[in-house]
């Protein structure tokens, strides 16, 4: 039985190459918060996610605990700074009763000049794979470290994504591929980091 190593493509040998000038880059993106974090935020996340905690709604409770107030479920830290889904004018309509009605779906703006958006310079490293035949992609691992849980009124910032690393072209079942991995930090309106998390994709071309 062979024990030869898949050949990568001479393709995928010349976009490492050119990947590698991302690496290290990309921390300079920030994305804030449109609005602090409020108790009402809170508990809509905390009923989201089916945390009854009472330190995330209850005052007194929470005043006694290590947090001394109410503060956000940890799950939550990768929320607090994106938009998602916003007002879009062409999905609005009134009724025949003259109600106005309004409807969040992605807003287009978001999908155009994916560089002002949170995926910031990785949106160009996406791009240039997909360019490339690797059209694909899918999460495999993400990793996240919670300094502290979000609080009232804070005023949260993402920065990032900086690409930490890019491996490949490299065969697997899905087909070839590189592996990137970015690296994101959460920070409060002092700079002080509340959490971090890496997140590493596959980018394939379908076998």
């Amino acid at each position: 039985m062979s024990t030869d190593k898949p050949t990568p493509s001479p393709a995928g040998v010349a976009l490492h190459a050119r990947l590698q000038a991302y690496i290290g880059r990309g921390g300079d993106r920030q994305m804030k918060a449109r609005d602090p974090v409020t108790a009402e935020a809170i508990k809509m996340v905390a009923n989201a996610v089916g945390d009854r905690n009472p330190v995330y709604t209850d005052a007194d409770y929470a005043a006694k605990s290590v947090h001394g107030g109410i503060v956000a479920p940890p799950s939550s830290v990768i929320w607090w700074h994106r938009a998602m889904f916003e007002p879009v004018d062409s999905s609005d309509w009134i009724d025949e009763q003259g109600t106005p009605h309004f409807r969040l779906e992605p807003n287009p703006a978001r999908q155009v000049g994916l560089r002002e958006t949170e995926n910031g310079l990785l949106a160009e490293v996406v791009q240039l794979m997909a360019d490339a035949g690797y059209t694909s992609l899918a999460v495999t691992g993400s990793d996240t470290t919670v300094n502290r849980y979000p609080r009232m009124g804070d005023l949260l910032c993402c920065q990032g994504p900086t690409i930490e690393s890019i491996v490949g072209p490299k065969k697997t079942s899905l087909g070839e591929g590189f592996f990137s991995t970015s690296s994101y930090k959460l920070v409060d309106a002092k700079g002080e980091q509340v959490a971090a998390w890496t997140t590493t994709r596959i980018h394939f071309a379908p076998a």
